[in-house]
């Protein structure tokens, strides 16, 4: 999802005599690996758009001295962050900063957001940074009159400092994928939920291993995250916005 600009703060960062070319590489590659197959040319150079938008942002917030102080690999995750929120809200949600709400930033980062990051982004420092990075970009977008709900959005943040710091749980990634493996094998429709109810149920009931270890891992989860976050559901969305 985000290896595009993060790639590209990189490449400018060297200063690559073939900087040019390598770039023009970098956006073909963007293009194919995650705009949808179908999507039309207007589409498309929609989502250019807000690529390029949020881009400026980044390039912008790198200037800052508190983002400054991070260290390269950090910065790399800052923008990995402000990328795959801002183009969840306003490509995938349709959203512009103007109509954020709590209630989607909650949507999106208690769901999707984990699911789109590539297995290598998915380490506790990055999501370490996670509430630094949102308070930084509301900040920066209330500076500049986008967000009426910035108050609202940085203190929801704050409030789930902890959740958003540990909200990805490789015990549980690895569950849905096994899970998801064994309903292919069964050809379960996943769009039908109450066959995958069921089908989950049954699955539990055959692997009383996992169910306990998953039942402990819920258990500590909900405490601070939202019931949702555990849905099976989740994962479709990771499949369709990576084709």
């Amino acid at each position: 999802m985000a290896v595009v600009p993060v790639l590209t703060a990189y490449f400018r960062a060297q200063a690559l005599p073939n900087e040019a070319a390598l770039l023009q590489a970098l956006k073909a590659a963007r293009t194919a690996l995650v705009a949808p197959h179908e999507t039309t040319d207007q589409e498309q150079a929609a989502y250019e758009t807000v690529v390029a938008q949020v881009d400026t942002w980044v390039q912008t917030m790198m200037q800052q001295p508190e983002v400054q102080n991070l260290s390269s690999a950090d910065q790399q995750r800052f923008a990995t962050i402000i990328h795959t929120v801002a183009e969840l809200l306003i490509t995938g949600k349709g959203l512009q900063p103007s109509e954020w709400t709590v209630t989607t930033l909650s949507e999106i980062m208690f769901g999707p957001f984990t699911h789109l990051l590539d297995d290598s982004e998915r380490v506790p420092e990055l999501f370490h940074l996670v509430p630094f990075a949102l308070t930084a970009l509301f900040t920066y977008l209330a500076d500049h009159r986008l967000l009426p709900a910035a108050t609202e959005l940085q203190a929801w943040v704050r409030n789930q400092h902890t959740a958003l710091t540990t909200m990805y749980d490789p015990k549980l990634e690895h569950f849905f994928e096994e899970l998801t493996a064994a309903m292919q094998q069964q050809g379960i429709d996943t769009r039908d939920r109450q066959a995958v109810d069921a089908f989950t149920q049954d699955y539990l009931r055959a692997h009383p291993t996992t169910s306990r270890a998953l039942f402990m891992t819920d258990h500590q989860l909900t405490q601070s995250h939202p019931a949702k976050q555990l849905k099976f559901s989740q994962k479709k969305r990771r499949k369709r916005r990576r084709k």
